[in-house]
């Protein structure tokens, strides 16, 4: 069973810490991401895993707040879906993928047909499913598919 737990790491107790969270699925995997959230080790709640219920703090930051959690866990629930190859540096990359899409350009890149074909078929040559006869194929019929686009 798949389950995401949020902690804190301190030693200290009156400076702000980032809050961590765990996933673990089964023994084997353990993958492990720190969030820009940030909280008192004296107002964290381990056991709930959120702000602490008599601490003095404004009612819309601990909703935000403990909202914020719960989302980041939906988040790295839904970016594993069983994936046991994936690794704690993936894990933070595809975190910071979904959250900042504009630093990798993600919306506005446009490719065309054949350049999305040709990325595919070296997908493919790289594993190992296809041999290098077939790609020089395919690599026929993206020419004649350049040459009709550009024509």
């Amino acid at each position: 069973m798949t389950t995401v737990k949020a902690f804190i790491r301190t030693g200290r107790k009156d400076k702000e810490v980032n809050v961590r969270f765990r996933l673990s699925d089964g023994r084997n995997v353990q993958l492990f991401h720190k969030s820009e959230f940030m909280v008192l080790p004296t107002l964290w709640d381990a056991k709930n895993e959120q702000y602490k219920a008599k601490s003095v703090v404004k009612l819309e930051q601990r909703t935000l707040f403990n909202a914020s959690i719960s989302e980041r866990k939906k988040l790295i629930l839904s970016l594993y879906a069983g994936d046991k190859s994936l690794t704690s540096d993936k894990l933070e990359e595809l975190i910071d993928k979904y959250l900042h899409p504009e630093k990798y350009d993600i919306i506005n890149k446009k490719e065309s047909l054949c350049e999305m074909f040709q990325l595919y078929v070296n997908g493919w040559l790289d594993t190992g499913v296809i041999g290098v006869g077939r790609k020089k194929h395919y690599d026929v019929v993206i020419r004649e598919l350049n040459r009709f686009f550009y024509y």
